[in-house]
């Protein structure tokens, strides 16, 4: 079911913010970390089983893709992961994002330091909204999801929007529930274009060299979350993603 990523990360965000209102209104440390822990060796077996299938050849109907084929197309993603981190790099996406989770979290940490105050309903709304919009995930999964139909990266995404709600809510109150309106509307539209992408794509008889290079791609930049996750290496995530176009233009190029 097409979209189906974005309704369960939307439940997700509503059910953590239930949570952290009624249920469960402070989270350990440790759980915290037991959490994230259990989120990294999942993204990391979803970026290598992305990894597979983009290479091997995934996409309904085509044939079985020599190994030759599939090493040249291993070139051209690298290559098109390291000219999208340059261009990203260029326009600044990384930079732009952390200036707003930046913000986001400043507004957090002032919160939490004035419990005893009456935030603003906005406060709760805008900050997750931000936080949960402006990441790589939202943007790389709902494409995955329209062009696939698979919702792993929303998966792991909804999990982490969930929890984080969750605490969330102990802070800012019901207006964080809020949030999961902008995601639904921005990622589902995100969803939409990607299944009219899909369509023209359809047409063509390059249309599964060129998904499956979407997807190994996706799956390099899912691995790297697992990095961030386990705070083995701080890694400017955003930046890659313009290979997600860089990669099929490639492939459209070259191996065609």
């Amino acid at each position: 079911m097409t979209g189906l990523g974005t309704i369960l990360n939307t439940a997700c965000i509503l059910l953590g913010g239930l949570a952290g209102l009624f249920i469960f209104r402070n989270i350990s440390t440790k759980t915290q970390q037991n959490l994230k822990t259990a989120i990294a060796l999942v993204s990391l077996t979803i970026g290598f089983m992305m990894i597979w299938d983009g290479l091997a050849g995934s996409y309904p109907g085509q044939p079985a893709r020599g190994w030759l084929m599939r090493v040249y197309l291993f070139i051209v993603v690298m290559l098109s992961l390291g000219a999208g981190k340059w261009l990203g790099g260029k326009i600044g996406i990384q930079r732009r994002l952390n200036l707003m989770g930046a913000w986001a979290q400043k507004k957090f940490t002032a919160a939490t330091q004035k419990e005893d105050l009456k935030h603003p309903p906005s406060e709760g709304f805008v900050t997750c909204t931000l936080l949960f919009c402006v990441g790589p995930m939202s943007l790389l999964g709902p494409i995955q999801d329209g062009l696939t139909g698979d919702i792993e990266i929303l998966a792991i995404k909804s999990v982490m929007d969930g929890i984080s709600t969750m605490t969330f809510a102990t802070t800012f109150g019901w207006s964080v529930l809020f949030s999961a309106v902008p995601v639904l509307v921005y990622q589902g539209t995100l969803t939409l274009l990607a299944v009219v992408v899909k369509q023209w794509l359809d047409a063509m008889p390059e249309a599964g060299l060129l998904i499956d290079s979407v997807t190994a791609t996706g799956g390099f930049i899912v691995l790297c979350i697992t990095l961030l996750l386990l705070e083995i290496r701080r890694i400017q995530l955003a930046d890659y993603l313009p290979a997600l176009v860089i990669a099929p233009a490639a492939v459209w190029t070259f191996l065609r």
